[in-house]
């Protein structure tokens, strides 16, 4: 039977601090039970039954041929050998190893469950997930949930409603386009040699909004059930981790679950994918879903991000999810990415994070949506052998021609280095920043007069900033100087000599026997000294003696090097192949460089101040360069308000009482 408990259990639940079960009644094993075939276990499920399993049935023998839906409980350091469990499962290459993915599933904010997920090979819709905790002491217990996930496709497919099916096919062939387009070009990896790809992009990501969405609605009765059942199966169910949000999410709440306070992202997120013809079937979405009131879309948000919050997984291009919303503009998967956990400066395998691509391609919304979520402006991508200082976002939006773009990020990065500073204790004080004027006076001021303004208030920032920043740097410079001068001072030196010879004097006086004491002591350690010096003097004989020894050695090797090498030089080069010997070759002297450094400041850091000091200059000017461009102007002008909205629009998603109240 499914997840067997012992008969008579009571008792509070051990961990509830951690996975929110207090009793038994809370965790409803029963519920479980019967929904084990039709969903995937919760995390913090997992978590409580692993931490109270002496309440279950731990097997002794593997289970042979179980149906989906079956939940058992193994000891592995009893039972070695528990996924045999007469399935035909899905092999590596070597034909004989079962071939499992395996990840970590967070519970709150910290790892605490490992996975392992295998698929059939007969039936690659049936699935065996192996859960353990990775607490040492409790991680000899695993959780093996066999399930089908083929019958919950139909299930969909008859209860659903036709918009929010078409909603989820376009944001899957969207992708899977996206990612065909991103492997032909062959520079993406490295976009910066190939400047020209944005518009191709751009151009592209139009089709895949417009011209895509329409095909798709078009066609949409034409489309046949097997071909639908595939794209699903195949589409939906490809990746364990990403692939699977869907499923979890309707399971779980089947025709249920849309709060008032996040229904206009919701909708909005159903905007972006589909075209105007698909708007006939908005209402036919708010009379099916029904509005809780006991916080449903925090539940529907929480089952969304469960499978996502973990997935470190990358594309062919060395590109995650969130670089290729980036790139593509979807600024509503950022809040989607923050709420899962993960962090929003996640790096590619180039080194280039979601604030890079959007700077790279000119996308202002999305900028600004990373930007009110925490994205720093100031990171660095890798270095590579055409750029070993590596790229800000500011500067790989200048090198496309978004001057506008550059200069608001690079004020930005100027201010996130220094309150960085600043919370590591280098600077103290803070920035003046500049804000949006007020609209109530637009009358009075003409718009010249207000983007120079606003450009004289950023490069103000910019400017000061810079000073403190630079400063910092000097400050800490001197201090390294100073402190390796005054070691090395002898005056310095000879003052804490007289300073102790005092304090002996005033000591001695003191007492007579604590004389006779430091006397002693004294003697001791001349004593000691005098072994020193002789063990010292002794020791410098034997490494001469050893020298000598090893010198002669390489010696007596060098004459055989050299009679060797006069053989070839005259049998073999000489005489035999009539050439000339080695005494033709004209060797170039090295070149000797002396370091002239003094050696008080290490090279690495001098170096990284270096590189940091010429990157605060670039965005100094950056910014100063608005005053020649009033395009420019414009362009940071409309970036400021995009991101005030971003943030305003974060903020009443983050906290949606504070609206209400208000």
């Amino acid at each position: 039977m499914s997840l067997s408990m012992k008969d008579d259990v009571q008792g509070s639940l051990v961990g509830s601090e951690i996975h929110g079960f207090h009793t038994l009644q809370d965790l409803d094993v029963k519920n479980i039970r019967e929904e084990a075939s039709a969903r995937w276990l919760r995390p913090n499920e997992i978590h409580a039954i692993l931490c109270n399993y002496k309440y279950f049935v731990i097997h002794v023998k593997p289970v042979n041929l179980p149906k989906s839906g079956t939940i058992v409980l193994f000891d592995r350091k009893m039972l070695r050998n528990f996924r045999k469990d007469g399935h035909n499962w899905k092999k590596k290459k070597d034909g004989k190893t079962v071939k499992e993915a395996h990840e970590h599933l967070k519970v709150g904010n910290v790892e605490r469950i490992h996975v392992y997920y295998a698929h059939g090979l007969d039936n690659p819709t049936f699935v065996r997930r192996c859960y353990w905790l990775l607490d040492k002491s409790l991680e000899h217990v695993v959780l093996v949930h066999y399930r089908e996930t083929k019958e919950l496709i139909g299930f969909y497919r008859k209860n659903l409603i036709p918009g929010l099916l078409m909603s989820i096919l376009l944001v899957e062939m969207n992708c899977q386009v996206a990612n065909k387009i991103f492997g032909v070009i062959t520079s993406f990896n490295n976009p910066v040699e190939s400047t020209g790809s944005a518009n191709s992009i751009g151009s592209v990501n139009m089709s895949l909004m417009g011209g895509q969405t329409n095909l798709n609605v078009e066609s949409r009765e034409s489309i046949p059930i097997n071909s639908l059942d595939n794209l699903l199966n195949n589409g939906l169910q490809s990746q364990d981790s990403l692939g699977q949000w869907i499923n979890e999410v309707i399971t779980d709440s089947p025709g249920s679950v849309i709060d008032p306070a996040i229904e206009p992202s919701i909708s909005s997120v159903h905007n972006s994918y589909c075209d105007s013809t698909l708007y006939h079937h908005q209402s036919s979405v708010e009379q099916i879903f029904n509005i809780t009131e006991n916080g449903g879309i925090h539940h529907l948000v929480a089952n969304l991000l469960t499978t996502c919050k973990d997935t470190n997984e990358f594309d062919v291009n060395g590109q995650g999810v969130i670089h290729l919303c980036a790139i593509l503009g979807y600024t509503w998967a950022v809040h989607l990415f923050v709420w899962s956990g993960l962090s929003i400066n996640f790096r590619d395998k180039s080194g280039w994070t979601a604030l890079h691509w959007a700077a790279y391609y000119g996308r202002e919304r999305m900028v600004a949506a990373l930007l009110s979520v925490g994205a720093k402006p100031s990171l660095i991508t890798d270095p590579t052998s055409k750029n070993p200082l590596g790229y800000t976002a500011a500067d790989l939006a200048s090198m496309n021609g978004f001057n506008g773009l550059a200069a608001y990020l690079s004020e930005k990065a100027l201010v996130s280095h220094f309150e960085d500073m600043s919370l590591a204790g280098n600077v103290s004080g803070s920035l003046e920043t500049s804000t949006i004027p007020d609209t109530t006076n637009f009358d009075s001021v003409s718009e010249e007069q207000m983007y120079m303004k606003e450009t004289l208030a950023a490069y103000r920032t910019a400017a000061d900033a810079a000073a403190r920043i630079q400063a910092a740097f000097r400050e800490h410079s001197l201090k390294q100087r100073t402190d390796a001068i005054e070691l090395s001072t002898p005056e310095a030196e000879a003052r804490g000599i007289i300073a102790a010879m005092k304090i002996q004097h005033a000591f001695r006086n003191f007492e007579t026997r604590k004389k006779m004491a430091a006397a002693a002591r004294i003697q001791y350690r001349f004593r000691t000294w005098k072994i020193r010096k002789d063990f010292l003097n002794m020791r410098r004989q034997t490494i001469r003696i050893q020298a000598a020894f090893r010198g002669f050695q390489v010696r007596r090797q060098y004459r055989k090097i050299v009679w060797s090498v006069g053989i070839v030089e005259k049998a073999i080069l000489r005489w035999r192949l009539k050439r000339k010997g080695f005494r033709g070759l004209q060797v170039a002297p090295a070149e000797v460089t002396e370091d002239q450094e003094t050696g008080m400041e290490e090279d690495f850091y001098r170096v990284s101040q270096k590189q940091a000091e010429e990157r605060v200059e670039r965005a100094v000017i950056r910014v100063q360069a608005m005053f020649r461009s009033k395009k420019v102007q414009e362009e940071y002008r409309r970036m400021k308000l995009t991101h005030a909205e971003a943030a305003l629009e974060y903020e009443e998603l983050s906290h949606p009482d504070m609206k209400m109240n208000g």
